[in-house]
């Protein structure tokens, strides 16, 4: 198998389990009485743990060359913790799955995005063409899960996730190592420390790309667990929640396949305004729409935008890490889903319980316009 389908099919089986619950865990949480408060609770380990324990991983992985092993354990572990949430009747044992989901999962996203993306690098590869099989995957999974949990209900979810998950992690295995770490260890760890290494470029475009994600990472903090609880406020079901996240998936392909033309033409800060203006379109579009229909039909502005964001800020720190590919992604994700998610998943939680699920849309678009003025101001450094 190519190096170009050993990481597509990596993402295609990874995203595929995330899509069979991330889009319906909310509305199951609310089945079982979790209040919109509490919702906003539980979403604030997994950023802590993306802000403490992922750079610790991310590090570890980039000395040692252990990038596979992390990833695939981290994997293993994920699903097995994931499929126990079966036996969850209550908010404590939504707690403890949290936590622990929330620990197992912190490392997979810096270490696997890092990886593929060196590889990438080092093929000649475009990150985004790999990438966008994993938002095929989340989409088309995300619709037929839909249909499936309107007749069977939500508790298969957790057992289809979790098997998913760990049949992802011989994949893992398989994924090429870096050029930079294919030695033994011990060697690694000399060469880590030698002139050898191509050394990070920490200036003042990284510096940007970090608060870019942090300031986007925020705006989505404070929705984060509130998407489907809205579309079920305005009359959705099941059905219609998988056709949500189905077509925000499929709105990523273009832009993934098309993000670095794009960046040649009107450059990386041209394409990281772009996606910010587009995700304040959709949150203020979320927070007016009448039904869920409407819902479902302007979801493709945020799927544009993510496909843009994602894309470019990966590509843009890994051109800039050096042999630190997974320590920098891990900064980013750091920012992303770790200190900015934090704050916002307790905002949100806040605001909702005081003001409605409503408000919390509204304070998403403010924060998605400032990430936008943000951005232009500091266009030159990029």
């Amino acid at each position: 198998m190519t190096v170009y389908w050993r990481a597509s099919v990596y993402y295609i089986a990874f995203w595929g389990a995330i899509g069979a619950f991330a889009g319906f865990i909310s509305v199951r949480w609310t089945q079982l009485g979790i209040t919109p408060a509490q919702l906003g609770i539980l979403a604030i380990f997994g950023p802590i743990a993306g802000l403490t324990l992922a750079p610790i991983l991310s590090r570890i992985a980039d000395a040692r060359g252990t990038h596979r092993v992390i990833l695939a354990n981290s994997l293993l572990l994920m699903g097995a913790s994931l499929a126990l949430g079966v036996f969850v009747q209550n908010f404590v044992g939504a707690l403890i799955l949290s936590v622990v989901t929330s620990i197992f999962a912190c490392a997979v996203s810096p270490v696997g995005d890092g990886l593929i993306a060196r590889m990438a690098s080092n093929n000649g590869l475009q990150f985004g063409r790999i990438r966008l099989w994993g938002s095929f995957s989340f989409a088309t999974i995300s619709g037929i899960m839909g249909f499936v949990y309107a007749k069977t209900g939500y508790a298969p979810m957790f057992l289809l996730a979790g098997l998913g998950l760990m049949a992802t992690a011989p994949l893992a295995r398989k994924l090429e190592p870096s050029q930079d770490i294919d030695l033994e260890p011990d060697e690694v760890l000399r060469k880590t420390t030698s002139e050898a290494v191509v050394q990070p470029r920490l200036e003042q475009g990284l510096m940007v790309i970090l608060l870019v994600n942090l300031l986007i990472g925020l705006g989505l903090g404070f929705v984060g667990p509130y998407y489907s609880v809205r579309i079920s406020q305005l009359g959705g079901d099941a059905t219609q929640i998988g056709l949500f996240y189905a077509l925000i998936a499929f709105s990523e392909l273009p832009s993934m396949q098309f993000e670095k033309r794009l960046a040649k033409r009107i450059g990386d800060a041209g394409t990281l305004l772009l996606a910010g203006i587009l995700y304040s379109l959709a949150h203020l579009s979320y927070a007016l729409a009448p039904n869920a229909q409407w819902m479902i039909l302007t979801a493709c502005l945020q799927g544009f935008a993510f496909g843009l964001f994602f894309v470019g800020s990966v590509r843009m720190v890994d051109a800039r890490a050096g042999s630190l590919m997974s320590t920098l992604q891990g900064w980013r994700n750091a920012m992303l889903g770790g200190i900015a998610p934090l704050i916002g998943a307790s905002v949100g939680a806040w605001l909702s319980g005081q003001s409605g699920i409503q408000s919390v849309f509204l304070l998403t678009t403010a924060m998605m316009v400032i990430s936008s003025l943000a951005i232009y101001a500091a266009r030159k450094k990029l």
